[in-house]
């Protein structure tokens, strides 16, 4: 793969450094709407961060008080497993 090919399927523009690009390894169809929500690490991270606790306190808290939650579950994991769910 070339770096022109590379930068045309496997990244998406930094919102957060105008004019350099970011590295996006999902599928293609779903990088408009990467770009639309501004998609970037660091505030997919805060994002997946926030998802990951309202998770624990609201949707599955009966198996968190069990003990029987996933606590190896970060905020990267919850976003690769969403963007492979989605994709």
């Amino acid at each position: 793969m070339t770096k022109e090919e590379f930068d045309a399927y496997c990244t998406i523009p930094s919102p957060a450094h105008p004019g350099d690009r970011v590295f996006y390894p999902y599928y293609i169809l779903s990088r408009p709407e990467a770009i639309k929500v501004k998609w970037g690490w660091t505030g997919m991270d805060s994002v997946a961060g926030r998802m990951l606790d309202t998770m624990r306190r609201q949707c599955n808290k009966d198996a968190e008080k069990a003990g029987l939650g996933e606590k190896d579950v970060d905020a990267t994991k919850l976003l690769c497993w969403r963007a492979h769910k989605r994709c």
